[in-house]
């Protein structure tokens, strides 16, 4: 029995010690400010922070190999942690580090995840060639880029920019001075934005909530659905819907293949669509011009009454077959303005001037009808 015991003591030793062969695990005294640079092939990567002068790396998921490839120095105040795998890829090597609020991160990694949990104050970058970026509180400039993942951030305060070639990327808000926000295969949602926003999508969605700045998105082949945005807009899209809660400013839009939709827009239009319906509420500046045009469907543009503005209405008919005065027509609640019309084999035509005239507003589609209605 007394043989029995000792036999099970040795196998536990020697399991515990087997256990603590791929770990590492050491802190570091640092200054506030420090940079941490870390290089890693391969590996997931956290980062916490915490309101010490230290850094504290913690490591798991070694081979007994790779345990020598793991290199750490410090020079000027950064810190430079590096590995290279013995065989060039693992599933189980796992980072994790502790760092001081004020600091700067630098982090590679071909082939993990990375994450950023804590705030952090100061310039962070965060790169990875295969794996998904999630990252929230930081209060500096952001960038990430993933090859291959999808990346979701939120509460940033300083420039932010977002690239990934294959994955979403979701933004829960952000008080950036600007963001540049793109993907070449999946969808971008954005809660808030507190300034300009760019996003690029080659193959998804653009979904962004209330905008304090100016806006430019693009879509190879998705819908945009815009909030309410305090500056001008661009919205362009090859394959889908757009809509606009309201804007203050110019807005261009533009579909290849679907319907445009703006409400409450205070400035000027130019909205063209390739195969579907336009509809639009109006306030324009006095001077200035807005276009709507569509070459497959019906064009409703809503003015206040007591808009200052010049209209100019056109229909194009297209095939000899139809009767225009029957299938298509070009009706307006601002009648009881001076109107000048035309009808002929081709086209239907109107003009007219509400409040004396004074923003020029163009009207175009073909075979399909045009309403220009007063805000009640």
């Amino acid at each position: 029995m007394k043989m029995m015991n000792i036999f099970l003591v040795m196998i536990f030793v020697s399991v515990t010690a087997s256990a603590q062969d791929d770990v590492f695990k050491k802190t570091f005294t640092v200054q506030k400010g420090v940079r941490l640079e870390i290089n890693i092939n391969p590996g997931d990567i956290e980062i916490n922070s915490w309101d010490r002068s230290e850094i504290e790396i913690y490591v798991t998921g070694f081979d007994e190999e790779d345990k020598e490839n793991l290199k750490v120095s410090e020079k000027q105040n950064i810190l430079l942690v590096e590995f290279d795998s013995e065989w060039g890829w693992s599933d189980d090597v796992k980072f994790s580090f502790k760092v001081p609020v004020s600091s700067h991160l630098d982090v590679h990694t071909s082939g993990g995840d990375i994450k950023v949990s804590d705030k952090i104050i100061g310039q962070v970058r965060l790169n990875t060639s295969g794996g998904d970026v999630e990252v929230f509180n930081v209060q500096g400039e952001l960038s990430v880029r993933t090859s291959g993942g999808d990346i979701a951030v939120g509460d940033i305060a300083g420039e932010l920019s977002l690239l990934t070639s294959g994955g979403d990327i979701n933004i829960k808000n952000t008080s950036s001075r600007s963001a540049n926000v793109q993907t070449m295969g999946g969808d971008i949602k954005v809660e808030a934005a507190e300034s300009d926003f760019y996003g690029r999508t080659m193959g998804g969605d653009i979904i962004i909530g209330n905008v304090g700045g100016q806006v430019t998105v693009i879509t190879m082949g998705g819908d945009i659905e815009l909030g309410k945005v305090s500056g001008s807009v661009k919205m362009e899209t090859y394959g889908g819907d757009l809509k606009l809660a309201g804007a203050d400013g110019k807005v261009n839009a533009e579909t290849k293949g679907g319907d445009i939709t703006l409400y409450n827009i205070k400035g000027a239009i130019d909205a063209k669509t390739y195969g579907g319906k336009i509809y639009s509420e109006l306030d324009p500046k006095a001077e200035g011009q807005s276009t709507f045009n569509s070459l497959g469907g019906d064009i409703i543009v809503q003015l206040p009454s007591n808009a200052k503005a010049e209209v100019k209405a056109l229909v194009k008919i297209r095939g000899s077959w139809f009767d225009k005065s029957d299938d298509y027509s070009i009706t307006s609640d601002f009648l009881k303005n001076e109107v000048r019309s035309s009808e002929d084999d081709k086209e239907l035509s109107m003009e007219f001037k509400i409040n004396g005239g004074g923003h020029e507003i163009k009207i175009m589609t073909t075979n399909s009808n045009i309403q220009i209605i007063e805000k009640k």
